[in-house]
This record gives C-alpha cells, sequence and structure tokens, in this order.
C-alpha cells in the first residue's frame, strides 16, 4: 500500500530535464523525456519564485521525484506525446515553483510543483 504521501499520485506526466542554457540564454533540455507519476491540477494562481519574482501559475502537480525548477512537464502519457508534439493541445508547462513536505518522521517526502505555460519550442519525442 503506498505511503499518504504518494496514494494520490494516480494520473502520469512526460518530464523533460532541464540540462543548462545555450549561447542565447535559452533553456537546453534532455532529447529524451522520462514518464512520472503525479496529481496534475489545473488552478490559477501566482506565486512567488525562489529570487523574489511573482509569477503566474496555470497548474500544479504533486510528484514523488526531484524535479528542478526551469524542467517541463505535460500532462499525458509517453506514448501519447508523438501524436500532441507542435499542436494546439499540447500545453506544456514549465516547473516555477518547488515545494517539499516531508512526515513528521522524515521518511517519506511530497512535492508540489507550481507550472507556468512554457512558450519557447518545445523538444522533441
Amino acid at each position: 500500500m503506498p505511503s499518504v504521501e504518494e496514494f494520490d499520485l494516480t494520473e502520469k506526466v512526460v518530464h523533460w530535464v532541464a540540462t543548462g542554457k545555450d549561447r542565447y540564454a535559452r533553456l537546453t533540455f534532455t532529447s529524451t523525456p522520462t514518464e512520472v507519476d503525479a496529481r496534475w491540477v489545473d488552478r490559477e494562481s501566482q506565486a512567488t519564485t525562489a529570487d523574489g519574482n511573482t509569477v503566474s501559475l496555470m497548474a500544479t502537480v504533486a510528484v514523488k521525484e526531484e524535479i528542478e525548477v526551469g524542467s517541463l512537464l505535460w500532462h499525458g502519457r509517453l506514448s501519447q506525446w508523438p501524436s500532441y508534439a507542435g499542436t494546439e493541445g499540447a500545453y506544456v508547462m514549465q516547473v516555477s515553483t518547488v515545494t517539499v513536505a516531508h512526515d513528521v518522521k522524515g521518511r517519506a517526502t511530497r512535492r508540489e510543483l507550481g507550472l507556468s505555460r512554457f512558450m519557447d519550442a518545445v523538444p522533441p519525442a
């Protein structure tokens, strides 16, 4: 039986890891995405980033894996991605905020990611 922190992670998201910046200061990503268990909630809100900027969030995602700010997420299975890539329905989001919550004994961890709309070119699958 999964822990309380993980019992509602019943959905799948596609995850591209941010690997750095190119010579034009644009983020670069891994060429092969992975599939992650998550709970995706579409909810508009605002949050403050680690450097003090206010950002508009379009969704909140709970995951058990460590995902860094700047990484990309798409709501769906990896097998579905090629049919959505480059279309209007491909709402790829970028991780803007990360909140980590530990249980009382420090054994389990839940990560809440704040997502904002990604407006640049999406990496291929």
